[in-house]
């Protein structure tokens, strides 16, 4: 049936038709901003904060390099919204409350974050670790961690790609997606690395197939060439170096009862011709079996045996110096160190070193140069690098361990 209407008026269908229109409109509307509102508020909030480097140079640009790495795989978990900190007010008020992790909550609450990942990386020669952390600004626990040691800085970069992706897997629960093109951190740390060892003219040989628990250089047959020489459990093998490989050239058999703990190369007695020494356990008396071989034209034979002596060449001003260190009855070391001298083919004990009580004469070393030429390195107990002045006193000693215990 025809609907019959005024003029100017619409049909009573046409006005239900437009109503429905418009409360559909409206619902989409509203529908669709709460379910964007939803979202919004679903995103977590992730803070990285620069990372803390301990190292003997600068390695600033590891600050940043690592620190991007994590921001830039993070954010490509599409609920994780990675936000840059604010960069002194972050750090300094991270690096005031790091101890105290109802204080980071309380600092990062205020800027409406979830989540901060913090952490350190040292590097001690060749050798890096890394400690990353993940604290939860509303939970009530620690933070959750993860440590990685790495062999060389060329695994930094590997490590913390996997580190991002448990932090994903393990706190977020999330897959993070994979990034094949490198990242400029990757570039930059690559670029730098790159400039550094064309710099220094950096080598690097093919990997020895044998276990190293010590290594020396030095001119051991007298021919104006200087051989590497490692000791390797109970044996010492001797390599030369032709173009860029490096050559098996012999090696010296010891005792199946030997374990060796340290090797040095020096030409301590100055007949022109280097002498190995090594520092040597027994490993059924426990007892130390130290030796001093030497090439005698011929062949290396003993010139010192069976020695309770751990062996270590300083290089100094005046030449290399030969410390003693004798183990004791029931220590591993008894704290006296001592600088040795040869009288024939007899080692004499000379003057008491100046040293910490606690100073392990493997990590001893000097040869500094200018105002500091008085000083020592070592290390103490607990892996803490000191410097030591010629009174014995410590000077300054590291807030970190730097020593490389296992």
């Amino acid at each position: 049936m025809r609907e019959i209407c005024n003029e100017g008026e619409l049909p009573v269908n046409a006005k239900y038709r437009i109503c429905v229109i418009v409360v559909l409109m409206i619902g989409f509307y509203l529908g669709f901003g709460m379910i964007f509102q939803a979202l919004a508020v679903e995103r977590i909030r992730v803070v990285v904060l620069p990372f803390q480097i301990h190292a003997e140079k600068d390695m600033e640009y590891l600050q940043k390099g690592v620190s991007e790495i994590l921001e830039s795989r993070l954010a490509g978990i599409k609920e994780i919204e990675v936000v840059s900190p604010v960069a002194k007010a972050d750090v300094q008020d991270f690096e005031k409350s790091t101890t105290r992790p109802e204080e980071i909550r309380n600092t990062y609450k205020k800027r409406k974050i979830d989540y901060i990942v913090y952490g350190s990386i040292t590097i001690v020669g060749k050798h890096a670790s890394m400690d990353v952390k993940v604290e939860n600004i509303s939970g009530d626990q620690g933070p959750w961690s993860v440590f990685r040691k790495m062999d060389t800085m060329d695994d930094l970069i590997p490590a913390t790609e996997d580190i991002a992706n448990e932090i994903g897997n393990t706190v977020f629960k999330r897959t993070v997606p994979g990034n094949t093109i490198p990242s400029s951190a990757e570039m930059e740390r690559l670029t730098h690395q790159k400039k550094q060892t064309e710099k220094v003219g950096l080598w690097k040989s093919s990997e020895l197939p044998i276990q190293i628990f010590g290594i020396g250089a030095g001119d051991i047959d007298a021919n104006g060439n200087m051989e590497i020489v490692a000791a390797s459990g109970h044996d010492i093998h001797i390599y030369h170096i032709q173009g860029n490989e490096v050559v098996h050239h012999g090696e010296i058999k010891g005792e199946r009862y030997h374990s060796y703990l340290s090797i040095d190369v020096a030409d301590v007695n100055k007949n022109g011709t280097a002498e190995i020494y090594v520092s040597c356990e027994n490993s059924r008396s426990g007892s130390l079996t130290s030796f001093v071989t030497e090439w005698d034209g011929k062949q290396f034979s003993p010139v010192i045996q069976d020695q309770n002596w751990y062996f270590h060449v300083v290089r100094t001003e005046k030449g290399n110096l030969l410390l003693g260190q004798k183990k004791g009855i029931s220590s591993a070391y008894i704290s006296e160190i001592y600088e040795l001298s040869w009288k024939g083919v007899t080692l004499v004990t000379g003057g008491k070193k100046l040293l910490p009580e606690d100073t392990m004469v493997f990590s001893v070393s000097n040869g500094f140069t200018g105002e500091n030429k008085g000083l020592v390195a070592a290390f103490d107990s607990r892996d803490r690098l000191c410097m030591i002045k010629e009174t014995g006193s410590v000077t300054w000693k590291s807030d970190v361990p730097y020593g490389g215990r296992e």
